[in-house]
């Protein structure tokens, strides 16, 4: 017993030094050149936050990042090519001064509507990061307009040494409510700077030269799964099934049935599962294409140079597509896509839906579609000066 309470204790002492150790060192010992970046998720499945993630790295390929995150998940199909990188879970203390800056990586999960804990837990290192003399920033997040007065109270805590980086413009007129001026930057999301890779996928190439000389319009598909949650059983898919077929009523249509996150967010059901579903239904009625083998938002991206637009309930989807100068009609969800249409001077009310109402495509998808070409030159004429927006993130 004797021994056993020692050993504890002597444990317990060996870990106070050793923080204290790693504390003297980062406040009077010269920083390395590190960088410590903290994923909008675990890397699990999200590919929205994957694109964030191999888009960072892309800038950064010639400083060390380690990943610090709940849990390590190696995830060698998406990060091979990067041997600068190295992981590390919530659970290790960093030794803060190998580094010299501490990133969050926003996205849409900093706004406390999916839950105030995880934003909390995200500050919190933030703020130790701070006391270890790291430089701080969250980049490229949207707030919502449900953000919740918990993350404003701590935003405006960590506001005296942390900078906010706001994806699009409504995201930042709501920031600019609540934290000072010059503490806030309107940028573009990460991802419309995230590389693209050849597809490997022949038999869809196959099928897109089929569909293009059958003279079909080819749309992209991208369901939600939270979105799913609010309706009974399979009536998601079904309802998604009557917007494709309006689609195939007003104009010749193909679709590319894809998926942007691949994690049990409802039951058993992710945006795979859906589309599959889908496919699975009309495969026989209208002319659509399933890829089932798909890990990652990289090798998802691969699949958009060949379509015409984007029909998605999730925008990092719909910034792949756009990227690549395809149009999006959006299902969106508080408010999130209209300030991103709105960055290439395109009509939110007559490119988006909500997710509850998707019965309002009937009566959107024709001026969406009358927009098209129009649409198409205004993602031209823009995506220069959003691609710098997006590279903004970077100056600190």
């Amino acid at each position: 017993m004797i021994v056993r309470k020692f050993k504890s204790l002597f444990l317990r002492i060996k870990c106070k030094v050793r923080k204290l150790v790693i504390f003297y060192k980062s406040i009077y010992c010269q920083h390395g050149n590190e960088i410590l970046l903290i994923p909008p998720t675990l890397l699990n499945g999200s590919f929205g936050d994957e694109l964030m993630v191999v888009s960072f790295l892309e800038k950064y390929k010639d400083r060390p990042v380690t990943l610090y995150t709940q849990k390590v998940i190696i995830r060698s199909d998406l990060f091979k090519s990067y041997s600068n990188l190295s992981y590390l879970p919530w659970s290790v203390t960093p030794n803060y001064y190998k580094y010299n800056s501490c990133y969050v990586l926003g996205a849409d999960n900093m706004s406390g509507t999916y839950g105030n804990e995880e934003v909390l837990e995200k500050t919190s290192i933030l703020k130790e990061a701070n006391r270890h003399k790291l430089s701080t920033s969250i980049l490229g997040f949207s707030l919502s307009s449900k953000t919740t007065d918990i993350v404003k109270k701590e935003f405006k805590e960590i506001s005296s040494f942390t900078s906010f980086y706001l994806r699009e413009s409504d995201s930042y007129a709501r920031a600019s409510e609540f934290l000072p001026e010059d503490k806030i930057s309107l940028v573009a999301d990460l991802a419309f700077n995230c590389p693209l890779v050849p597809c490997e996928n022949l038999a869809y190439t196959e099928w897109i030269k089929h569909q293009k000389f059958e003279g079909k319009l080819i749309v992209a598909i991208c369901p939600n799964s939270i979105h799913m949650r609010g309706y009974q059983d399979e009536a998601y898919v079904d309802q998604y099934i009557d917007c494709l077929k309006i689609f195939a009523k007003i104009v010749p249509t193909a679709f590319v049935l894809l998926y942007h996150d691949i994690r049990d967010l409802n039951k058993g059901w992710d945006d795979k599962k859906i589309s599959n579903a889908i496919f699975k239904k009309i495969g026989n009625s209208l002319s659509v294409f399933f890829p089932e083998e798909i890990q990652n938002g990289i090798e998802l991206k691969a699949f958009l140079p060949f379509v015409d637009m984007t029909l998605t309930s999730r925008m990092h989807f719909g910034i792949s597509g756009i990227s690549l100068g395809k149009p999006m009609f959006g299902i969106t969800y508080e408010n999130k896509f209209s300030g991103l249409q709105r960055f290439f001077e395109i009509d939110p009310d007559r490119s988006l839906v909500d997710y509850k109402n998707l019965e309002q495509v009937e009566h959107v998808l024709p001026l969406f579609l009358q927009d098209l070409e129009q649409n198409r030159i205004k993602l031209q004429n823009h995506l220069l000066r959003v691609r710098e927006l997006s590279n903004r993130n970077f100056q600190h």
